[in-house]
């Protein structure tokens, strides 16, 4: 409900400087460290863009348990248009960043009805510094997640029903076909599910939606390679070993000991957090699950099927930077529910005044990580044009058979 008296003298203005002054700065980092060869995971998308003939197999294109969707139809686009600078999909990633933190703030405006000077910690943890990595190694893989999920909450306060619906349905659809982003879908299936039951007037969308989205559950399962996504759950099971893993996520995601992990740091933030999550996810007024309850239930199914699938990978695995692109959703999530807490400016200004010394000390989180990978890619950018090329492939990629990088490093003109 809009409520303009509670608006806060200037907070537009802020908002529009913060925002500004985070993109600009995150943008100029990205232009720094972002490099032309493509890295890590970022070559499986490569080889299927340049080998996949047909726009659906492309996009239908299973990795593991996902598929490609939206992620392959950028670069199969941008390499048609003669663009194969991995810096390319770096700045496309940085503009979801931007796009996300732009869906975060309209969420925060609609649920509470004004605008806050709290509300700054939306930018500053869309466009962190510590999402670079992420953004210039792998972007899109998480990156898809966080812009859906703030995209198809956004959605739920448009107004315009028909445009609502055609927009959520093109979103779940796309979200069901890219990489991690099927969670969305199905996190965004539990909460009609539950509204079917609660919101009589809106009944008949929640149900169509369902509908939706049981085919393509349909499709997808009988479409998917078992083969591929049974690999994802194989070895053995541990639950002290996946309870470690699980708090060591849990600090990456809001950017605590990265690298000197504490248990009772780990604890701490894991309670406060499922404390902070689950008691606000009904909204008292109407008396029906509130749409951050998506958000919330996004967060839960991630960490539990990350820890259960990637705990044996060791605790390094926790800190990937794939895995830290999460943290934007995680701390909103904290931020949107902890706003109908009477002191919640409190909470915001302690998380603002945390991202101001981590950036401040950053050099071992952030800085090193970029400049060690731009250094390493750029050299290796070098190797190519010697004898010696084969030296540098494993930099590129840990398996570079699996992803034939040979064949694509020819295709894209780093290699005769």
């Amino acid at each position: 409900m809009e409520n303009p008296k509670k608006q806060a003298p200037y907070a537009r203005v802020v908002l529009l400087i913060v925002t500004l002054l985070s993109s600009l700065y995150f943008g100029y980092q990205l232009q720094y460290y972002s490099v032309d060869l493509y890295a890590g995971d970022s070559w499986h998308i490569v080889d299927v863009a340049l080998n996949e003939h047909g726009l659906w197999n492309g996009f239908s294109h299973q990795h593991g348990p996902h598929r490609m969707g939206v992620a392959y139809l950028l670069y199969s686009t941008y390499f048609n248009l003669g663009i194969t600078s991995a810096s390319a999909h770096a700045y496309t990633q940085g503009a979801l960043w931007l796009f996300s933190s732009l869906l975060a703030l309209f969420i925060s405006r609609k649920s509470r009805g004004y605008w806050t000077y709290a509300d700054v910690i939306i930018p500053i943890v869309f466009l962190y510094p510590g999402l670079l990595m992420a953004t210039i190694r792998v972007p899109y893989i998480h990156g898809f997640t966080v812009f859906f999920a703030t995209a198809i909450i956004a959605l739920h306060y448009l107004k315009r029903r028909m445009l609502r619906q055609v927009l959520t349905l093109v979103i779940l659809f796309c979200a069901a076909f890219t990489f991690n982003s099927n969670l969305v879908v199905l996190a965004f299936a539990g909460f009609s599910f539950i509204r079917v039951f609660q919101d009589s007037l809106n009944r008949a969308e929640y149900l169509a939606y369902l509908i939706f989205i049981f085919a393509l559950g349909m499709y997808l399962l009988t479409t998917a390679d078992l083969d591929q996504s049974a690999a994802t759950l194989e070895g053995s099971t541990s639950a002290l070993g996946m309870l470690m893993y699980g708090l060591e996520l849990t600090t990456n995601f809001v950017f605590l000991q990265a690298h000197e992990f504490q248990l009772w740091v780990g604890i701490v933030v894991l309670i406060l957090s499922l404390t902070i999550w689950i008691l606000p996810t009904v909204d008292s007024a109407k008396k029906m699950i509130h749409p951050r309850w998506i958000l919330v239930a996004l967060i839960m199914v991630y960490w539990t099927l990350n820890t259960y699938t990637r705990w044996s990978s060791g605790a390094g695995n926790a800190h990937a930077a794939r895995y830290l692109a999460m943290s934007p959703l995680v701390l909103f999530a904290l931020y949107w529910s902890s706003a109908r807490w009477k002191y919640y400016s409190v909470y915001a200004t302690g998380v603002v005044a945390l991202f101001v010394v981590i950036s401040w000390n950053a050099s071992r989180q952030i800085v090193f990580p970029l400049r060690e990978n731009k250094a390493a890619l750029n050299h290796c950018k070098e190797t190519l044009l010697t004898e010696e090329y084969e030296q540098c492939f494993t930099d590129l990629h840990p398996y570079p058979d699996r992803v034939h990088l040979e064949v694509s490093l020819k295709k894209l003109g780093y290699l005769p």
